[in-house]
């Protein structure tokens, strides 16, 4: 478990508990301000090993707070909450000495996971200062030099290079390098991350037109090479030239060809497994179900089902783990097997998920973890328990418009730490319909790059069943799917797309 002391400087009384609360939680030392006087008293007195710092402060504003830290020359690192996501805000706080930012509504795990990456980093001694050539990019004063004379790199430029230095020779998909460079919260395109890798070629590169450093790999992505130091090269009795290595012959690069597209087999094959997991007919006696389930890349880290419990309760699963590919698909295919076993051999929501919680807690690495709601609905009395292990909350709709928001962040999400379980016990009747789903809905972005969140997405939920209560749950699906389809427009999902409606009848 952690035990870095952390001090969280935010006016926001209900964000702050909830901040407060989750880092505790994973055993970190937390202290609190709610104004910047404070916080900055407080940095001073007792410096921390991080500090979570909001923006818009009352009495000293968070940049001015970064300021005079940094002025004290105190170095640990620094994330700014911001509800600003304009770019020169970024930047400000960078250039008065922030280590990351976070843009608010943000999400809690994304939040710990990069907390958790600079702590590791500091601790590790991880080097932060990477020379290529006649280049020198500094990690931690966000500064490139080429020949001794510092080049200005925009803040995208500049998280890009970052990237591709930490992980030389590696290919890099365009997809890992939108997420990384934009985020999962910004809808962006390939284009997109072409063009900023051709303004920063224009910046580092000998030769922008035949780049040595940020190289090209048709129909994936890129790779950094840091070249060996030039030597004068040989050559061989034909005149060709001989650099000492061995080169690839034809029969080899054919070879590398046919193994990409053996890959692409690959991948549509995991993709057919993993829906062969999907429950094949959701419906089951008592309950009119549909489920939505739409990957953003080959697989997906999201997983839900339909199972008969021994009880004979129907025990409704959604959960969605941390990542995206093939790893977090992996944990999602082992979730499917445990939560069967689990339930087959007669353990409660309690115990299944204690299971799951304590395997996770012993194999998942620090960053990694799954949230998970699971719901048992009795199909003759339809009484319902609901466990929630920091998943959304399931929500139990009435005909009238009124919505239940069932249990939420009652538990930790699964992996994080070992603790208590405890469900919630309420009912559902004839005419109600429940909607469970992952974050991938709610944080879809439209057009503008608005959140669709959990209100819009209930609102949305809550018309369609008061207009027909009684359509059945595959057209209301299909209903929602389009809505999705029509609030994300021609963007490319960030995230897997999920969910579960089930109607007693």
């Amino acid at each position: 478990m952690p035990s870095n002391h952390l001090l969280i400087i935010e006016d926001d009384p209900a964000l702050l508990r909830g901040l407060k609360d989750n880092f505790e939680a994973q055993g970190y030392r937390v202290r609190t301000a709610s104004d910047g006087r404070t916080g900055l008293d407080a940095a001073l007195a007792d410096p921390p090993e991080l500090i979570l710092l909001d923006i818009m402060l009352p009495k000293v504003n968070g940049f001015e707070l970064c300021r005079q830290v940094r002025q004290h020359e105190l170095d640990m690192p620094i994330i700014m909450l911001t509800a600003k996501g304009q770019e020169e805000d970024i930047i400000r706080g960078l250039e008065l000495g922030a280590d990351d930012y976070v843009t608010k509504p943000f999400s809690i795990r994304q939040l710990m996971a990069r907390v958790s990456a600079l702590l590791r980093r500091r601790q590790s001694g991880e080097v932060e200062v990477h020379r290529f050539g006649e280049c020198e990019l500094d990690l931690v004063s966000h500064r490139l030099l080429k020949q001794g004379v510092e080049v200005a790199l925009t803040p995208k430029e500049f998280r890009m290079l970052a990237y591709f230095v930490k992980r030389p020779g590696r290919a890099l998909t365009r997809s890992d390098i939108m997420d990384a460079v934009w985020g999962s919260s910004v809808i962006v395109t390939a284009r997109s991350v072409d063009r900023c890798v051709t303004t920063l070629r224009n910046k580092i590169e000998p030769d922008p037109q035949r780049p040595t450093y940020v190289q090209t790999i048709r129909d994936i992505g890129y790779r950094f090479e840091v070249p060996e130091t030039s030597q004068e090269p040989k050559h061989d009795g034909a005149g060709r030239a001989d650099d000492g290595k061995d080169h690839p012959r034809a029969d080899e690069i054919d070879h590398g060809a046919r193994g990409h597209e053996i890959s692409k087999r690959e991948l549509e094959h995991a993709r057919e497994i993993q829906m062969g997991l999907l429950p094949n007919n959701p419906a089951v006696e008592g309950l009119d179900i549909a489920i939505g389930f739409d990957p953003c890349r080959w697989i997906g880290g999201d997983y839900v089902d339909v199972v008969r419990a021994a009880d004979r309760r129907i025990v409704l699963v959604i959960a969605d783990v941390c990542g995206k590919g093939l790893p977090a698909a992996l944990i999602a295919s082992k979730l499917h097997g445990m939560v069967h076993a689990s339930l087959d051999a007669g353990r409660g929501l309690a115990h299944m998920m204690q299971e799951l919680n304590e395997h996770l807690c012993d194999y998942l690495d620090d960053n990694a973890f799954v949230t998970m709601a699971a719901v048992a609905i009795d199909p003759v009395h339809y009484g319902v328990e609901c466990l929630n292990a920091g998943h959304l909350p399931p929500l139990i709709i009435e005909p009238t418009g009124k919505v239940h928001r069932l249990q939420h962040a009652q538990s930790l999400p699964l992996g994080v730490a070992r603790q208590p379980m405890t469900s919630q016990q309420t009912a559902i009747n004839r005419g109600d319909m429940l909607a469970m789903f992952t974050d991938g809905l709610t944080e879809l972005t439209d057009a503008e790059g608005k959140m669709l969140g959990q209100d819009r997405l209930s609102e949305h939920l809550t018309r369609t069943h008061i207009d027909e209560p009684n359509k059945p749950m595959a057209e209301v699906r299909d209903e929602l799917k389009k809505f999705l389809d029509h609030t994300r427009a021609d963007h490319r999902s960030m995230d897997d797309r999920t969910f579960l409606l089930a109607q007693p009848v």
